[in-house]
């Protein structure tokens, strides 16, 4: 998945960011994530 369609999916089920922007956010923390991978250019799965 990317960034934006991982941010529209947790928009959609109510979370919310503290954060102005949370797109800028989310893909800078994705990357440390344990248990989620880098699978393409801007594309994420979980492992």
């Amino acid at each position: 998945m990317s960034v934006s369609e991982i941010l529209e999916g947790l928009l959609s089920s109510g979370y919310q960011f503290a954060s102005p922007e949370p797109k800028k956010n989310l893909f800078a923390r994705i990357y440390r994530l344990k248990g989620v991978k880098q699978v393409g250019p801007g594309k994420f799965a979980a492992e």
